[in-house]
């Protein structure tokens, strides 16, 4: 168990955790890689959590990396505003395993600035919580060039905060067979456009509904999105 920041400055290192590392009250992020790294791997097993709790930044922020890797069984959260923030990076690869929670009130995972070729495989929950209402987004790309993003059956995507639940940019892949929904701070349901399931906010974005995937509310592509497809693939005789 750790309660300290454990920042990464070389290359090529995995971090295992197995308990709790949860820094208090502070920004920057409780794991950090910060200063052009490669090949950085933080695996975060069944039981044990990253956490940061106060008014803070990302529980694990990855800025200026290539090839980083974040696999969850366990628990990544935030009190306030990211459980996973990148900034300037390229090749992350993320994995939210069956039974994986990670959570955060504002932009449970967010991609600040360029943030270039990312993998996000989600079979567990990834849950925007909100502070208040019309704040607080599952999964937010500013960027999202090379995108490849998958919900698997069984994966929840889900923003509890009255806000949007995916934000797509440019140039990105979403293939869903899992559930995605907004609900209120009430836990009622929000069907509008500005608070979309899915929304399209860049151009050349394809989106996939596979069979045995659910999508609770609206899908919007309200801009000028040029390219943009949504494609449903619920299998002969279904829509």
């Amino acid at each position: 168990n750790s309660t300290e920041r454990h920042n990464i400055t070389d290359d090529n290192v995995t971090l295992t955790n197995n308990a709790d590392i949860i820094f208090g009250d502070a920004s920057g992020g409780t794991i950090l890689s910060n200063d052009t790294q490669t090949g950085i791997t933080i695996i975060n097993n069944a039981g044990a959590t990253i956490g940061i709790t106060g008014n803070s930044d990302s529980a694990v922020t990855f800025i200026n990396t290539t090839n980083a890797t974040l696999i969850n069984s366990g628990t990544i959260s935030s009190e306030d505003a990211r459980a996973a923030g990148l900034t300037n990076t390229t090749g992350s690869v993320f994995i939210n395993n069956a039974g994986g929670v990670i959570t955060a009130k504002r932009a449970t995972i967010r991609c600040d600035s360029t943030c270039t070729n990312l993998t996000i495989t989600n079979s567990g929950k990834i849950i925007a919580t909100g502070f208040s209402a019309g704040v607080g987004t599952a999964l937010l790309l500013v960027t999202s060039t090379g995108l490849i993003l998958t919900n698997n059956a069984g994966g929840e995507i889900i923003s509890n905060s009255g806000d949007q639940t995916i934000d797509l940019q440019d140039s990105g892949t979403f293939t869903n067979s899992g559930l995605i929904r907004a609900l209120d701070t009430d836990g009622k349901l929000v069907l509008s456009d500005a608070v979309a399931v899915i929304k399209f906010n860049g151009t050349n974005t394809t989106v996939l509904l596979k069979d045995e995937g659910i999508v609770v509310g609206t899908i919007s592509n309200s801009d000028d999105n040029a390219g943009s497809k949504l494609q449903v693939q619920h299998g002969y005789g279904r829509s």
